[in-house]
C-alpha cells in the first residue's frame, strides 16, 4: 500500500472517531455541553475585580480549572502528539544531547580558553524523549483536556530556545498575556497602573521599586523588600528561570533576566508577560509583597486572553469543541483523498517568470525622529524600510549598533559576484566599508559593536561581520562547519529509493524515441489527466492553503508547477519525445523532494562518510561535516574591509545575552579568531562585555540561544512517496516491480503532520563547528562562551525604539573594554596581503 494511500485510511478512521466516538478501552469521547457548564463559575470567582478597559481580567486558576475540564478525543491528542515527536526525533539536531551535554564522546570545546557547556535545567538540558513518552502515557491512561496543549509546550519550552516552535493551534483559549498588579488596584483604591524599575545597587543587591501615582500627580515610591516571602532578586531569577515564561527563550539565565526585566513591560505599567500558553498556575495566583517601609500588600495574577492581536473576553462557557484538523493536516488529508478519489483537477496556473523581489538596503531613507531622539546615530541602514543598523563615531570610539542580522542585497557592489550567480551586492561589507570610513575621517581607532536585543537574522551575515573585523583571517578558518543528523528517513530512502530513482534514469537514457512512443500507446487514455490530479494533490500539500498564484513564486513549491506546465504539453502532444521528458521531470524531482533536502544542502552530503559519535548518552549517526561559504564572497568582503586602509586597534562586543541566532555565530566567530590569534594572526584585541543578568556574571552570556538555520523543508520527504506513486503509475511494471514494497517501507518512517497544528513544526536542524576546535568538537551552539568583561547594571532603553540608555551603556563598555590607544592609518600591509584596489578586482573565482 501507498504512502498516500495508507494515509487516506488513517483520515478516515481519524474521521470516524471525531464523529462516532472512540473506542472506550482507550479514549474518553470529547464531553458535551451540559446544563451546567465546567465553565460556570459566580463572577466575582471567576474574575480578579480590576478591569482593564472593557476587559475583564480572569483569575488564572478558573481559566486553568475551566480548560481542564474541557475534554478532547484523546485519539486525536495522541496522533498530534506522536507526529510532533516523531518530526522532531527524525530533524531536531539536538535532539539526544538535550539529555546531558556532558555525557557526549568525543566533546572537545577548548575549556583551557574559559569555554563550558550549557548544561543544567536552567540551561535548557532537558529528557525530551522521555517527556514526550511520559505525556503520551498520561493521556492514554487519564485522557486529554485542552490544557494538555499546556503541557505539550511546556516541555519544549524547557529548551529554552527560540529557534524551537511546535505548532500552533487554531484555538484561542490557549494563549494569553499574564498580568501582576498590586491589590490596592484590584480593589480600586486607586485610579492608575503602577510603573516599576529595577537595578542593582552599587553594593550588588537588586532594588525593585514600585511607583504609585496619584490623580493629584503625586507619586509615592516604595522599595520592595520581599516578594512572595523572598527577595526580589529570588523571586525575578526563579521566574525567569522557569519554562513557564515562553516568551524569554534564552539558554543564558542573564539573558532571561536582561529580557524579562527590558521586554516586559517592568519600566511601564502592570507587569505583562504577552504570549504565554503553559498553564497559568507555574506563576502563582497572588503572593504577599513587603516593602522597606514595614507596609505591606497583595500581588495578583491575572489572565488576559488575544483574539487575534487584541486582547478580548471570551465567555469560556462558549469554549468550542477541539476536534477539526490544523491547516497543514487539513491540506494533508485533502491531497490523499485527492489521491484516492482521482477528481479533476482545479485550476492551478503558474504566472509566467515569477520573480523574487529583492529588498533594498538604503542610507538615505528618513529615520523615525520619535524613536530615536533619545541618541542620535550619525548614520541608519533599512532593509525592507525596517531600521536594522546604525553607526556613530564619538570623540573616542566608533559604534555599530546591530538591532537585526537580516543584511544581504544592496546596490553599491557588481551584480553576480558569487558562484551561484545569484548575489547583488552583500549589504554587511558596504556597512563596515561605511563604518569604517566614517571612523577614519575622525581618526578613532576603536569600535564597539552592540548586539544588545538582536533577533539574528541571515546567518552569512554574522561570519561576514567576522570577517570584516578580522580580514587578515584565511578563508579556510572562518569557513565554519555544518553536519546535520542522518535520521531513519535519510537511511531508508539512500538504500532503497535513491539506487532506484538511479537506474530508473539510466535506463530512461537508454531508451529510444521509438520505445518510448510505444510505450506510450500502452498507457490508459487518460493517463496524464491522472497524473495531472496526483500533482495538483502534491501541490494542495505543499501550498498548505495558499493561493495558487502566490504559491507559484514559492521555491518549495515551484518544481511542482513545471511538472504541471510539461503535462499540459504531453496531453497536447501526445509523443515519444514528450513522455520521455515528463518521466525525466518526475525522476528529477527527487532531487528536490527527499529527505537529504530538506534544507538543500543534499549536493554537500556524503552518504557513505558518516560519523558515529555519542550525545546526550545516546549514539547518533551524522553525516559528513560540509562547509555553506563561498570564497567568491569571502574575497569581496576582505576587498570592502581594506578598501578605506583603515582597521581599529581594539574592538569590543557589547550584548546583555537577549541576542540569538545569527548573534551567536557571529560573536563566536570573532571570539574564537581573537582567543586563538596564535593560528589566526589577528592582532586587533577583542574584549566582550556582558551587562545586567544575574549575580554571576559567567550566567550571560553574548548570545543567548544557539544559531540555527531555518526554511526546513520537512514537507519534503512526505512529498516524495507521492513521486513514487507516479513513477509506478509512468513506468513498466518490470522496472518499478519493487517499488510498492519501498514505497510501503519508506512510509513507515515519514513523520506526519501534527493533526491540530496550523504549521509544521519549526527547530534546529544543523550544527555547527569551529575551525578552531580539533575533529572531536560538541557543536557550537552547546558551548558556553562568557563574556571577559561584565557590567553589574541593567540597561534598559538599548534599542532604537527607546535608545536613552546608550550613551552610558556605550561608556561602560569602553571603559571595560579598551586599553590600548592608538590612531592614523595603516602604515603597511604585510606581504602577499595587499587589498584590491576595488571590490571590481575580485573575479568569479574569489580571486583579485
Amino acid at each position: 500500500m501507498l504512502l498516500m494511500r495508507a494515509l487516506t485510511l488513517v483520515s478516515i478512521v481519524v474521521s470516524t472517531i471525531a464523529s462516532s466516538g472512540p473506542p472506550k478501552e482507550h479514549l474518553r469521547s470529547t464531553r458535551a455541553l451540559e446544563e451546567i457548564h465546567p465553565c460556570e463559575l459566580p463572577p466575582n470567582e471567576a474574575f480578579v475585580l480590576l478591569k482593564n478597559g472593557s476587559t475583564p481580567i480572569l483569575s488564572p486558576s478558573y481559566v486553568e480549572n475551566c480548560l481542564d475540564a474541557i475534554e478532547v478525543n484523546s485519539t486525536l491528542m495522541l496522533l498530534h502528539l506522536e507526529a510532533i515527536r516523531t518530526n522532531f526525533r527524525e530533524y531536531y539536531c539536538f535532539y539526544n544531547i538535550v539529555n546531558d551535554p556532558a555525557n557526549s564522546t568525543p566533546a572537545s570545546y577548548q575549556p583551557e580558553l574559559g569555554y563550558t557547556l550549557f548544561s543544567g535545567p536552567e540551561e535548557g538540558q532537558v529528557r525530551l524523549d522521555d517527556e514526550l513518552l511520559a505525556l503520551a502515557a498520561s493521556i492514554e491512561q487519564n485522557g486529554a483536556t485542552v490544557s494538555t496543549l499546556w503541557d505539550l509546550q511546556l516541555i519544549f519550552s524547557k529548551l529554552f530556545d527560540a529557534h524551537v516552535g511546535i505548532p500552533s493551534v487554531d484555538f484561542e483559549y490557549t494563549t494569553y498575556a499574564s498580568l501582576i498588579i498590586p491589590g490596592r488596584y484590584v480593589e480600586g483604591e486607586e485610579p492608575s497602573e503602577p510603573t516599576f524599575s529595577v537595578q542593582y545597587s552599587d553594593g550588588g543587591e537588586l532594588e525593585f521599586h514600585v511607583h504609585f501615582a496619584s490623580e493629584d500627580g503625586s507619586v509615592e515610591t516604595q522599595m520592595v523588600e520581599t516578594i512572595n516571602d523572598v527577595s526580589p532578586y529570588e523571586f525575578f531569577l526563579s521566574l525567569a528561570s522557569s519554562a513557564a515564561l515562553t516568551v524569554t527563550p534564552y539558554q543564558s539565565p542573564g539573558a532571561r533576566l536582561n529580557a524579562l526585566f527590558r521586554v516586559y513591560s517592568f519600566s511601564t505599567n502592570v507587569m505583562t508577560f504577552d504570549s504565554m500558553h503553559v498553564r497559568p498556575s507555574l506563576i502563582p495566583e497572588s503572593f504577599p509583597v513587603t516593602y522597606a517601609s514595614g507596609e505591606s500588600e497583595t500581588f495578583y495574577h491575572g489572565i488576559l486572553f488575544y483574539s487575534g492581536n487584541e486582547y478580548a473576553y471570551f465567555n469560556l462557557t462558549e469554549v468550542p469543541t477541539l476536534d477539526a484538523p490544523g491547516a497543514v493536516w487539513q491540506a494533508f488529508e485533502s491531497a490523499v483523498n485527492f489521491l484516492d478519489e482521482n477528481v479533476t483537477a482545479p485550476e492551478l496556473t503558474p504566472p509566467e517568470d515569477p520573480s523574487s523581489v529583492v529588498k533594498k538596503l538604503s542610507t538615505t531613507q528618513p529615520k523615525a525622529k520619535s524613536a530615536l531622539e533619545e541618541y542620535e546615530f550619525d548614520e541608519y541602514f533599512y532593509y525592507g524600510g525596517a531600521l536594522m543598523a546604525a553607526t556613530k563615531v564619538e570623540e573616542d570610539y566608533a559604534i555599530l549598533k546591530l538591532q537585526d542580522f537580516s543584511l544581504i542585497f544592496n546596490d553599491g557592489v557588481p551584480d553576480t559576484i558569487g558562484e551561484e550567480g545569484d548575489w547583488e551586492g552583500l549589504a554587511i561589507p558596504d556597512l563596515w566599508s561605511n563604518f569604517t570610513a566614517s571612523a577614519k575621517a575622525k581618526g578613532v581607532k576603536k569600535a564597539i559593536i552592540d548586539i544588545s536585543a538582536n533577533g539574528g537574522g541571515t546567518a552569512i551575515s554574522g561570519t561576514l561581520l567576522a570577517l570584516s573585523m578580522y580580514p587578515f583571517t584565511s578563508f579556510d578558518l572562518v569557513d565554519e562547519q555544518y553536519d546535520q543528523n542522518y535520521n531513519d528517513v535519510m537511511f531508508i530512502y539512500n538504500a532503497t529509493i535513491g539506487v532506484l530513482v538511479d537506474a530508473l534514469i539510466l535506463d530512461l537514457a537508454n531508451s529510444t524515441d521509438t520505445e518510448m512512443q510505444d510505450y506510450l500507446e500502452t498507457l490508459p487514455e487518460n493517463f496524464s489527466q491522472q497524473l495531472e490530479g496526483v500533482t495538483t494533490a502534491l501541490l494542495v500539500f505543499c501550498c498548505s492553503g495558499e493561493d495558487p498564484v502566490t504559491c507559484a513564486e514559492n521555491d518549495s513549491c515551484k518544481p511542482l508547477f513545471g511538472l504541471l506546465n510539461q503535462l499540459d504539453s504531453l496531453q497536447e502532444f501526445m509523443t515519444g519525445p514528450q513522455l520521455r521528458a515528463t518521466i525525466q521531470i518526475v525522476l528529477d524531482l527527487f532531487g528536490t523532494y527527499n529527505p537529504f533536502n530538506v534544507l538543500g544542502f543534499e549536493a554537500k552530503i556524503d552518504k557513505d562518510n558518516l560519523v558515529e559519535s555519542i550525545r546526550g548518552g545516546v549514539p547518533q549517526t551524522t553525516t559528513n561535516r560540509y562547509s555553506i561559504g563561498n570564497r567568491a564572497i569571502y574575497s569581496h568582503t576582505i576587498a570592502r574591509a581594506f578598501q578605506n586602509d583603515w582597521e581599529f586597534d581594539e574592538y569590543a562586543i557589547v550584548s546583555d545575552g537577549a541576542a540569538g541566532s545569527t548573534t551567536c555565530l557571529f560573536s563566536s566567530l570573532a571570539t574564537q579568531v581573537w582567543a586563538n590569534r596564535d593560528v589566526s594572526g589577528a592582532t586587533n584585541p577583542l574584549t566582550t562585555v556582558t551587562y545586567g543578568g544575574t549575580k554571576d556574571p559567567s550566567d550571560t552570556t553574548v548570545a543567548g540561544f544557539p544559531a540555527s538555520v531555518q526554511g526546513v523543508k520537512i514537507e519534503y520527504p512526505i512529498i516524495t512517496s507521492g513521486l513514487l506513486f507516479m513513477t509506478e503509475f509512468l513506468l513498466p511494471s518490470n522496472l518499478t516491480a519493487d517499488l510498492q514494497t519501498i514505497n510501503e517501507f519508506y512510509q513507515s518512517a515519514v513523520p506526519l503532520p501534527p493533526y491540530f497544528g496550523e504549521s509544521l513544526p519549526t527547530m534546529p536542524v544543523l550544527n555547527f563547528y569551529s575551525q578552531f576546535m580539533d575533529p572531536g568538537a560538541l557543536a557550537l551552539q552547546y558551548i558556553k562562551i562568557a563574556g571577559d568583561e561584565h557590567i553589574p547594571k541593567f540597561f534598559h532603553h538599548v534599542t532604537f525604539g527607546d535608545t536613552s540608555d546608550l550613551p552610558a551603556l556605550y561608556k561602560a563598555t569602553a571603559s571595560r573594554a579598551f586599553k590600548n590607544g592608538g590612531g592614523g592609518e595603516v602604515e603597511s600591509w604585510d606581504e602577499g596581503m595587499l587589498p584590491p584596489d576595488s571590490p571590481d578586482d575580485v573575479s568569479r573565482d574569489g580571486s583579485y
